[in-house]
């Protein structure tokens, strides 16, 4: 399985899993997000369901837009036949003969060159699209959805920039992964700016990495319940500010490795 989560932001969209499959009684790590380009187009496919699925649906799409000039309209309905050929050919198949736990769910972030905005869809097994115009869609083990969800709604504004989900976002998955089965490996982003900028980073590693959300919520729902005691209640904020600011200094400077010294939004089409 998997916990995915899709972003709409300020400007554009952000996509985010974790990396961890599962055969059996085994455990793997390797990309959960698949890039796919078309001439004047760039998209990113995630999944949660039966990894084979999702990976057969990405490289559906990807052989009809592979150096092709496609429109947005094309895109979405080929990654919907995709979605219902994959159904009616397999999981139907599989349900009808018993076998219950075949599932597949899409999101697939999508930037046209002609079109103003990078757009972000959920596609379910059956192949039906849903636009995401605001706000957050996320898919994967119901647990681990439940919690994606409950911290997205604590942390998460849509008037954020797509370099701050790209952190954020990476955050919350390490969150899921440290409680919900299924589910691990360091975070992967893939990035769509509207000004056609994009960025993937698919480092399928078994690091987590530090949990500095972890660390920075434990410590709010503390003081929040009032559980710590006043005398070092100041000492908890100062210690939450300086992990902020450092996290803070430390996206500065890889955007400075990305862009130099250009802001993203003074740079055309950058990519980062």
């Amino acid at each position: 399985m998997t916990i995915a989560a899709g972003f709409r932001c300020l400007d554009g969209v952000v996509i985010c899993t974790d990396s961890e499959h599962t055969a059996g009684q085994a455990k793997f790590y390797d990309k959960k997000i698949f890039e796919i380009k078309a001439r004047n187009a760039v998209a990113y496919l995630a999944g949660a369901g039966d990894y084979a699925y999702i990976r057969t649906a990405a490289e559906e799409i990807e052989s009809y837009m592979k150096g092709k000039t496609v429109t947005l309209g094309e895109v979405k309905d080929f990654a919907k036949d995709a979605a219902s050929e994959i159904y009616s050919g397999h999981i139907a198949i599989a349900r009808q003969a018993g076998d219950p736990t075949l599932t597949l769910a899409l999101l697939l972030a999508v930037k046209v060159r002609e079109e103003p905005r990078a757009m972000l869809y959920r596609i379910a097994e059956t192949g039906g699209l849903s636009n995401i115009s605001s706000g957050v869609a996320a898919i994967g083990t119901e647990a681990g959805e439940s919690m994606f969800r409950e911290l997205a709604d604590l942390l998460y504004r849509d008037c954020m920039s797509v370099y701050t989900l790209q952190h954020l976002g990476a955050h919350l998955i390490r969150r899921v992964t440290k409680f919900a089965a299924f589910c691990g490996g360091s975070p992967q982003v893939g990035c769509l700016a509207d000004n056609g900028g994009n960025y993937l980073e698919n480092l399928a590693l078994s690091d987590s990495g530090p949990d500095y959300l972890s660390e920075t919520l434990t410590e709010l729902s503390l003081i929040m319940e009032g559980s710590i005691d006043t005398a070092i209640e100041d000492d908890a904020f100062e210690r939450i500010l300086r992990r902020f600011s450092a996290r803070a200094r430390e996206a500065r400077e890889k955007r400075k490795e990305f862009l130099g010294k250009h802001h993203p939004m003074e740079t055309e089409g950058w990519d980062w």
